[in-house]
């Protein structure tokens, strides 16, 4: 099975809806999450249909952070855009292994961008 799907987790479904909406527009294939708990159960089972996560950093159950750890344990090829609009310190990204770190309002052309760009390395 080759890795082509995109996982959005925020906990805000506004922004889950938008980003799927925008990037699926764009040519990707597209699955959400509002809780990190069912994101991290999908990834345990079907990790190698995604190719990229995009992934709010403060939800309640279980931080971005700790997600991204967690997800990293089970298929560290993966890649990662963590997103927020809360500061976080670069101490608390030293933790995990990101492609990017937006802060949120995040343009939605840039969105589509930095997606772009991650995809192509």
């Amino acid at each position: 099975m080759s890795r082509q799907k995109i996982m959005i987790i925020d906990d805000e479904i506004d922004i889950t809806n938008v980003f799927k909406e925008i990037l699926t527009n764009a040519g990707y294939d597209v699955e959400c999450f509002n809780d990190p708990l069912k994101a991290l159960a999908e990834c345990n089972i079907n990790h190698n249909k995604y190719i990229l996560i995009i992934s709010d950093v403060r939800m309640p159950k279980m931080s971005g952070i700790e997600l991204v750890k967690n997800i990293s344990e089970i298929d560290d090829k993966i890649k990662v855009i963590l997103m927020t609009a809360f500061d976080v310190t670069g101490e608390e990204l030293k933790e995990v292994k990101i492609e990017k770190f937006l802060n949120k309002p995040i343009y939605l052309k840039k969105l589509v961008d930095i997606v772009k760009m991650s995809l192509s390395d």
